[in-house]
């Protein structure tokens, strides 16, 4: 069983080894269903059972302590190689460094004790000191109003944020947003509040260009609305981040309208999440060592029904020329054992006939080393053989060729409807990819069809 454990296993096998002896304290089995301890005795019965029993268990738990090493060690390099790990230290938030991105932050505040919400904040990367670099364009200046509006009719009717951005598509310049009414309007152009009766204030940005800068005051007329107490308590913070763009740190506003306010960085659960994922990951790898074991048996019952009529019809053939039972089990070993040599494929039917050779030579009477034979296999028509063969060696039957006849009919026709219903299956399962193919020609064929068209 062993031989067969991956190479990147082995190096867990010693170590599940001594934990299992620990926990079973002479005591074998632990942990393993009764269908799993039958199929270990029949897949190994060259091994002895607690021996199969006890390697299926240390292979089992081998496996479950590769997948914790893997899914920690995969933690960990998340951990470590997340750039997007944020934290206050000694109330400021370190920024990135010149050449990094900016950064999103989700800040739970606290005002005094209570708590005033989630504000989403952008920390900027740290800045080299701009030269004032711009160029005025006059077509610019023309269509800036129109630029900046958003979703408001006119400037004269703001009830929408507007675009306030630093560069708009087509024009080689930076622009420096500032708004003096800063209660309504914050300088990225987002509504903080609604005015209580219409009001104009007015808009500076400086239009920066090469060495140059201009000013180029707009007014704008907001109309009345609610109030967003929040989205003041987001302006006042992204003000305070934007007035420390050439600090290497940003230090977190204490006070905001004569209160306190206190702060905690809002995780996105990914540990919780890649925790949780581990632990399904060793669950499903401790609950499919037995599902593995399973497949194992039901494609070894499978292959040792086809095999059947080989084996039947070459026992008709050493029987009907005169051989006794036992000389033509050992005939058939004896071939099989030689064709391995020389390169022909394992086949499990002649395997476990050289047990049972193996077993009569060592002592075991004929009707048990059949007995055993048939249990082993576990296959119905084994188990009608092995009694063929009992009853024969108790009653003396001289009827058994052609019994053995019989049955080796019995077995082809069998064997060729297990064959139909493999088709079958075969057919079902290509039905999909059949399904997928048709779309595929469908489509070569109605495009060109199409564009020839015009369509």
């Amino acid at each position: 069983m062993e031989r067969n454990t991956p190479a990147y296993i082995r190096p867990f096998l010693k170590i599940a080894g001594k934990i299992i002896d620990i926990a079973d304290k002479g005591l074998h089995g632990k942990g393993i269903s009764f269908r799993t301890k039958r199929e270990l005795q029949i897949l190994y019965p060259d091994i002895k059972r607690e021996e199969a029993e006890k390697q299926f268990r240390i292979t089992r738990l081998a496996n479950v302590m590769f997948t914790v090493l893997l899914g920690g060690l995969l933690l960990l390099a998340i951990a470590t190689g997340n750039d997007d790990d944020i934290r206050i230290v000694e109330g400021s938030i370190v920024r990135g460094g010149y050449n990094d991105g900016d950064r999103q932050v989700s800040l739970e505040i606290f005002r005094g004790q209570d708590e005033a919400g989630v504000v989403d904040i952008t920390i900027g990367a740290r800045e080299y000191e701009e030269k004032q670099l711009l160029e005025v364009l006059d077509d610019f200046r023309m269509h800036l109003p129109e630029l900046i509006r958003g979703q408001n009719p006119d400037l004269h009717n703001v009830t929408e944020d507007l675009c306030l951005l630093q560069q708009y598509e087509g024009y080689p310049f930076t622009v420096s947003w500032y708004c003096r009414s800063g209660e309504y309007l914050s300088d990225a152009g987002e509504l903080i509040k609604a005015p209580e009766q219409d009001v104009q204030i007015w808009l500076e940005p400086i239009i920066m260009y090469g060495s140059g800068q201009w000013e180029n005051p707009i007014a704008i007329t907001l109309l009345k609305g609610e109030t967003d107490e929040k989205a003041a308590l987001q302006k006042y913070l992204l003000d305070s981040e934007a007035d420390s763009r050439k600090q290497e740190k940003w230090v977190l506003p204490s006070d905001w309208n004569g209160q306190d306010l206190h702060y905690k960085v809002k995780n996105g659960g990914y540990a919780i999440m890649w925790i949780s994922l581990l632990a399904v990951g060793v669950a499903a790898v401790f609950l499919l060592a037995e599902k593995d074991l399973h497949e194992k048996y039901v494609q070894r019952q499978r292959q040792l029904k086809e095999e059947y009529p080989e084996l039947l019809h070459r026992m008709v053939l050493y029987i009907g020329a005169g051989m006794t039972i036992r000389g033509c089990l050992y005939q058939i070993s004896r071939e099989y054992s030689e064709g391995i040599a020389g390169g022909m494929e394992k086949n499990i039917a002649f395997e476990e006939l050289g047990y049972v050779c193996r077993e009569i030579r060592t002592g075991v009477s004929e009707a048990d080393a059949y007995e055993r034979f048939g249990q082993r296999t576990g296959v119905q028509e084994y188990i009608r053989l092995c009694t063929l063969l009992i009853q024969n060696l108790q009653k003396g039957s001289g009827t058994l060729a052609e019994r053995l006849r019989e049955e080796a009919g019995n077995a082809q026709t069998e064997y060729l409807q297990l064959c139909k219903k493999a088709g079958e299956e075969a057919e079902t399962k290509l039905l999909v990819p059949m399904a997928l193919m048709l779309i595929v020609v469908m489509l070569m064929i109605l495009i060109p069809a199409f564009q020839t068209a015009g369509i």
